[in-house]
């Protein structure tokens, strides 16, 4: 019996596995979007497919990835032969290469931010099992650093700290800190402001409660920030409230209070919530 090939060499054809075109869009609420992979079986050291293959498909999810430090039933893609379905957790068997030696495979996304792994393996002894790592992501947010006009607050470990829950986009970026520089212009005794969430290195869902779901869903795509106004250091006080949202609002934040305004007021967590729009798809 021949070898079948090994990815590294020339059989696996993948298509789309960076899961994040299209971009997503509010995957928690919508489903999640739906993408295909292709692969052929061929004898190794050649061109030759193999026919008829019956292969065993599986993906799970990389623990700690994508700003995701709590792993605790972790969710993960969904496969199925169908693009209508039926969708399933768990691996797919029996799944047999046409006459050319190919089949496709459809992965459901799920709405976590993370780095996941795609397992091909060929149901007979001689076979080889090919492992894909797939980044299950947007692809257009980017690290925000601290900068003279704020600090970044609210890392929490299960989120990897500071440095993976202040991730924008270049819109959201240049949005906050063009709003910072006004306000601090107009209050220079203040210093900087302090920045909160704002999303999760991947994007996706942005679990507060570490449950892999809302509320907090409007730092899911990279175009919100939460700026600190409790009390606490570099906190905007009370009576520049209003003076912070409208400096949000004039640099093209989203009107209304649910993306732009005070949000959790009278509470220990009372902050300044500002959203920009998302990019266009």
């Amino acid at each position: 019996m021949p070898v079948l090939n090994h990815a590294a060499r020339t059989g696996w054809r993948w298509q789309g596995l960076d899961f994040h075109n299209p971009p997503w869009r509010r995957l928690w609420k919508t489903l999640s979007q739906t993408f295909s992979f292709g692969a052929t079986i061929r004898v190794i050291g050649t061109s030759r497919p193999i026919a008829n293959c019956p292969l065993t498909i599986s993906t799970s999810a990389i623990n700690n990835t994508g700003g995701h430090y709590h792993n605790t039933n972790r969710p993960k893609s969904q496969l199925s032969t169908s693009i209508s379905g039926p969708w399933s957790n768990n691996s797919l068997t029996n799944v047999y290469t046409g006459p050319n030696g190919s089949t496709t495979i459809y992965s459901k996304a799920s709405s976590i931010g993370q780095r996941e792994q795609l397992v091909v393996c060929p149901q007979r002894p001689e076979g080889i099992c090919t492992t894909a790592s797939v980044n299950v992501r947007y692809n257009d947010i980017y690290y925000v650093e601290e900068k003279s006009e704020w600090i970044h607050v609210g890392g929490r470990s299960e989120h990897g700290g500071n440095d993976y829950s202040h991730w924008m986009t270049l819109g959201g970026a240049y949005g906050i800190y063009y709003a910072a520089q006004q306000y601090l212009q107009m209050n220079p005794s203040q210093g900087k402001i302090a920045v909160n969430d704002m999303a999760l290195q991947f994007g996706g869902v942005f679990d507060i409660h570490f449950n892999w779901g809302p509320p907090h869903d409007t730092h899911d795509r990279g175009t919100a920030v939460d700026v600190r106004a409790n009390g606490g250091e570099y906190s905007i006080p009370e009576n520049n409230l209003a003076q912070m949202v409208e400096r949000c609002l004039f640099n093209g934040s989203i009107p209304g209070t649910a993306n732009t305004g005070v949000h959790s007021q009278g509470t220990s967590n009372q902050h300044i919530h500002c959203r920009w729009p998302d990019p266009a798809p």
